[in-house]
């Protein structure tokens, strides 16, 4: 009887069945909009403009924990001499093997966090 009154017929269930199918697909374009505005803020506002100086200025010390002629010494050497050409500045290979590779980590835990070591 209330349907009647308001002059509109309540859908049926086939109907309410492909509204709750079709209610999450309807928002996806939306969620991929937001996403993409957000991901374009983020990008916008990236502190590139706000550096003070270029990296680096001075040498870097590569340190690597195991004895020299070993394969991870050769890789380090190998990406050594690619770092010099494409910053300018020397990289230095230190290798500093022993106690299941502690006392290089300990050199790199105790060094400046200035980013050159």
């Amino acid at each position: 009887m209330s349907e009647q009154r308001s002059g509109t017929a309540r859908p049926t269930q086939a109907k309410n069945d492909l509204l709750q199918i079709a209610g999450p697909l309807r928002r996806r374009p939306v969620l991929a909009r937001v996403s993409a505005l957000c991901a374009l803020t983020l990008l916008c506002s990236s502190p590139n403009s706000a550096t003070a100086q270029t990296y680096p200025v001075k040498q870097i010390r590569f340190v690597v924990p195991y004895t020299p002629g070993g394969s991870l010494d050769i890789v380090a050497r190998r990406l050594g001499v690619q770092m010099t050409a494409s910053w300018g500045q020397p990289v230095i290979i230190d290798n500093r093997p022993g106690a299941g590779s502690n006392i290089g980590s300990e050199i790199v835990a105790r060094a400046a966090p200035d980013g050159y070591t």
